[in-house]
């Protein structure tokens, strides 16, 4: 597939990497130990990542080169250690790739591109994992043979690749992904943080049946959370980490509350395989010194004044202020359409009631749950900044794409004009 470059802006405040004993007391987990493992104030040191043995933390530095590469912390011996000086491209996100002497990163290269890459550990030659991808953001390893990754554009999108291959399968139809990837324990499903309409949740996602399911509503405003081998999910919010286990807890439980150590934003975080350690990034909120080092230009995102924009009839509305969706307009269609997936979605963050169901046969989901009706009302569909409410809709399991607008279908409701490359209510 052909992928346009597109140069991202990595955050860059200045923070520290902190490690901490992670146990349990009285039944419950419990935090000691903390330690500021780079103590760099005014530096940018971020991304921490337990390697598969436990015994060191992995990260990303920018230091007096000027560039972000990685570095490695050991626990026996209390060190820094450099495992990149590339000089003229910046390395990101660090993972061990498990069984292999070589960890995965992305690398921002100089021509802009940033690709994802394998650099060894123990001496040898780097090389490119997946040639024609060349936006990555960020990403996470499904398992050995395939990655989900967070691509940066006009709207961020997630596509799960096969390495050997190099074909991925995007997520469609959903905005709002954040851009945190993380896998969910015994399973293939790989997980983020889903913005519907500023109601923020966790949510899983299994790339062989293309279903999504909330799992709990997310906390404060940062994507950044991960799970424990056991099963439970940890994530930060200003001094305190936050623990969730799915069918256990009913709601989020503090852990811990480290303002008396100094900690005041918790962001990116990491816990060992054994479940014994935990990493986290205390952001201080300022700029950090990166020596020198140019940020890349975000990509603007394209607007219509007064319109929703549309290229070649194919353009995004959001729907019951939840979503924001991929639509294709039929110009003398005369209904609106959705698909399994964008319906399953709606009806798992609870945004189609009863009362909005239409008269008709039921429908029946692919993980068995039904709904009264293939047929209902969608609360509203935005176009242009203008709301048209309780727009009839079915689903449609025969088509690719996430949503079918027809333009007779609308103009039931009010007057709505395709103007040019915009779709209009006048």
């Amino acid at each position: 597939m052909a992928v346009a470059i597109a140069q991202f802006t990595f955050g860059q405040n200045a923070s520290d990497i902190y490690v901490a004993d992670l146990g349990i007391v009285q039944g419950q987990f419990d935090v000691s130990n903390i330690t500021n493992i780079t103590k760099r104030t005014d530096g940018y040191d971020n991304q921490p990542s337990f390697t598969s043995d436990g015994n060191s933390i992995l990260f990303s530095s920018i230091r007096k080169n000027g560039q972000a590469d990685i570095h490695w912390y050991s626990f026996t011996w209390e060190e820094v250690h450099p495992v990149t000086r590339t000089g003229s491209s910046s390395e990101y996100s660090p993972i061990e790739m498990v069984g292999t002497d070589y960890v995965s990163v992305v690398k921002q290269e100089m021509d802009g591109r940033q690709r994802l890459w394998k650099i060894p550990l123990k001496g040898g030659t780097s090389s490119v994992l997946l040639e024609n991808y060349n936006n990555i953001g960020y990403y996470s390893w499904i398992d050995a043979n395939r990655v989900a990754l967070w691509l940066v554009g006009d709207e961020p999108i997630i596509e799960i690749v096969d390495i050997a291959t190099g074909v991925g399968s995007p997520i469609t139809g959903v905005a709002g992904i954040g851009k945190n990837l993380k896998p969910v324990p015994n399973s293939q499903n790989i997980s983020f943080v889903l913005d519907l309409g500023g109601k923020r949740y966790i949510v899983s996602y299994n790339p062989n049946t293309k279903e999504m399911n909330k799992i709990v509503d997310a906390i404060g405003e940062n994507d950044e959370f991960v799970w424990s081998s056991d099963g439970s999910i940890f994530m930060g919010n200003g001094a305190r980490i936050y623990k969730y286990t799915p069918k256990i807890d009913e709601s989020w439980v503090v852990m811990a509350d480290m303002g008396s150590s100094g900690i005041s934003n918790v962001t990116r975080i990491d816990i060992s395989p054994s479940n014994d350690k935990i990493s986290f990034v205390n952001d201080y909120g300022t700029t950090a010194n990166t020596y020198g080092q140019k940020a890349q230009a975000a990509v603007p995102t394209a607007t219509a004044q007064g319109g929703t924009m549309l290229t070649n009839n194919q353009g995004k509305v959001v729907v019951n202020d939840v979503m924001k969706v991929d639509f294709t307009l039929d110009e003398k269609g005369n209904f609106v359409k959705i698909n399994h997936d964008i319906a399953y979605t709606l009806k798992s963050v609870g945004s189609i009631t009863p009362d909005l169901l239409v008269a008709d046969k039921a429908y029946t989901f692919k993980d068995g749950t039904t709904l009264g009706s293939e047929r209902f009302k969608l609360k509203s569909i935005e176009i242009g900044g203008r709301k048209i409410e309780n727009v009839e809709c079915y689903i449609d399991d025969n088509m690719s794409e996430p949503m079918i607008i027809g333009l007779k279908a609308l103009n039931k409701y009010t007057t709505v004009v395709k103007n040019g490359n915009q779709l209009m209510v006048p």
